[in-house]
């Protein structure tokens, strides 16, 4: 059984109606702004336990009983644009009256936790200083997943320029001398102030699970776990939350491409590779240098340096990531791409080849065979499809941009492509027709279609579910990482899982078992199956996402044929 983010909530709506007003509050405007000070002045000047934010025109606000009557509530709002009414706690839906519940922590204060219900949600705060404020979001959404996000709350003087933050439109905050955070009032001038926003070119980043007893509690799950013991003891008799669980039908741990790397690097070495420079800054003339020497030594030639792309060559491009050119124009958006192109960004590539010069290298064959496959041999090198011993075609389908692309796997591993837009609906494979129109009929979220040549078929759906660690280990003093102890801990965060649940399957992809290291930076999302036509061919398939050429050191989330895929997509949109 894998222990999932999903919420199962048992309320006493008797107990909870003898204790508590929740007043419903809608605006005679098309919406209520997420930055509207009225979600937040409540909880400021109202002495509300929280403010719980409803899409559209509707918020909710919850006090102890008797606090306050209507005609009071409505008149301290002073907004002729917001009625209020009070509304029984059974007539709430069930994740806005959680919200109300897991925001109200938002009163109360210890050691070691800071919560703030702010602007109708719950920070955590995490750690910071007068500049910056390093946050975790904790919510629940309509499904009853319960999530912690890493966010930041920055100092005003970082966006002197931002007119969106100058002008009023967002939200500013003040520190407390307690740790807390509320919401600036007018009087507040000559306070520090604070804007919900992260700093230009410093992402925020809060890891899901360490696997080190000493930092196990600077981390998501830890958090979501803790927060919810926190919430059932708060409120003890009025609710009792509980994380769900998942049954498995199959664990893959072990990966089918060990030879990938070698693979790629026989394909790049047998072709001819150019590089070209496009940042004209001599600054960064060594890191182009050493990034072309390492490529290089890797291949064991020398790989020249041409100012235009060359016919029937692999060329790489050295520039600046995206980030750089959000002002500027883009030379990546320029670069052809009737030829094998891969761009080298000095941010993302360059400097981190010092620090692991080999995943970097890695990184960068794989890229060029991948497109390689895609724009010359129109076959797949990295994985020997052959070994799978299909006897007939597999579909791949996507839809980006209002336009669906699709790809057809013969079982020799050879490929084929076919693309229709507004302009150009038409296929001309009939089972892609088919498939299509199944894209067209279907009411389902997901993008992601797989057919096998007798017409059946499934489309892949991502979920807000995700795998969380059995508790035990919060508690340990040494944590092993030995298979056992995986099973028990860290269900579904390691290896591929398919699970069923209510008739309906789903899977997750998560970090390689064997070797794994102490960090995890990211939970394992699981993935919802549907079969849109026949009988379920997903497990026929699961084996393909056991890769690690598509995302370095775990498996992949999608079988891997998506990233061929997507490659193709973006060759076809430049």
């Amino acid at each position: 059984m894998t222990i999932t983010n999903k919420l199962h909530v048992a309320f006493d709506y008797d107990r909870i109606e003898s204790s508590f007003d929740v007043f419903q509050v809608t605006t005679s405007e098309k919406y209520i702004s997420k930055g509207s000070y009225f979600l937040d002045k409540p909880i400021v000047s109202l002495k509300a336990l929280s403010v719980a934010f409803d899409y559209g025109r509707t918020a909710f606000v919850l006090f102890k009983k008797g606090r306050i009557t209507r005609a009071e509530f409505v008149d301290a709002l002073g907004d002729e644009k917001l009625s209020a009414k009070v509304i029984s706690p059974a007539d709430v839906k069930e994740y806005i009256l959680f919200r109300l519940f897991l925001y109200s922590l938002g009163n109360y204060q210890s050691d070691e936790n800071t919560f703030n219900n702010l602007t109708g949600k719950l920070y955590l705060r995490m750690s910071g200083n007068k500049k910056n404020i390093i946050a975790l979001a904790i919510d629940v959404d309509k499904e009853m997943n319960l999530s912690a996000n890493a966010t930041a709350f920055s100092n005003l003087s970082f966006f002197l320029k931002d007119k969106e933050v100058q002008s009023g439109a967002t939200p500013k905050y003040v520190l407390e001398k307690n740790g807390k955070l509320r919401r600036a009032l007018s009087v507040d001038k000559g306070e520090e102030a604070y804007a919900k926003k992260g700093i230009r070119n410093h992402k925020v980043e809060i890891p899901f699970l360490e696997l080190n007893p000493d930092k196990i509690r600077q981390t998501r799950a830890y958090h979501m776990n803790s927060t919810i013991m926190k919430l059932n003891s708060r409120y003890e008799g009025y609710l009792k939350a509980d994380f769900d669980g998942v049954p498995i039908l199959r664990t893959l741990g072990q990966r089918r491409d060990e030879d990938f790397a070698e693979r790629s690097l026989s394909v790049v070495s047998g072709s001819k590779v150019v590089m070209h420079n496009l940042i004209d800054d001599p600054t960064y003339l060594d890191n182009f240098e050493t990034t072309r020497e390492s490529l290089g030594d890797a291949t064991g030639k020398e790989i020249p340096v041409t100012a235009a792309s060359q016919e029937g060559a692999m060329n790489i491009y050295f520039l600046h990531d995206r980030d750089y050119y959000s002002r500027k124009d883009d030379p990546y958006k320029n670069i052809e791409r009737d030829e094998v192109a891969q761009a080298i960004t000095l941010e993302d590539s360059s400097n981190k080849i010092i620090d692991d010069k080999k995943a970097v290298i890695n990184t960068i064959l794989k890229e060029l065979t991948i497109k390689n496959d895609i724009v010359h041999t129109h076959r797949i090198s990295l994985d020997n499809w052959a070994s799978f011993g299909f006897e007939g075609d597999w579909y791949f389908g996507t839809e980006k941009d209002n336009a669906k692309y699709f790809m057809t796997i013969h079982p020799d591993g050879s490929l084929t492509f076919e693309t229709a837009s507004l302009l150009f609906p038409r296929f001309d494979d009939p089972k892609i027709r088919y498939l299509s129109a199944k894209l067209d009929d279907s009411s389902l979220k997901g993008k992601s279609l797989v057919m096998d040549d007798k017409g059946n078929a499934v489309m892949i759906s991502r979920t807000g579910e995700y795998c969380l660690p059995n508790p035990k280990i919060y508690s340990m003093e040494s944590i092993s990482r030995s298979k056992e102890a995986r099973d028990e801990l860290l269900s579904g965060i390691v290896d591929i899982n398919l699970y069923e649940r209510d008739g309906i399957q789903y899977y997750s992809s998560g970090l390689v078992g064997q070797g794994m290291n102490t960090g995890i930076p990211k939970a394992s999302l699981l993935y919802r199956i549907d079969v849109i036509h026949g009988k379920n061919i997903f497990p026929d398939i699961l084996e393909t996402m056991s890769v690690m050429f598509v995302k370095y050191n775990s498996f992949t989330v999608l079988p891997y044929p998506f990233k061929y895929l997507r490659e193709y997509i973006e060759i076809d949109m430049n």
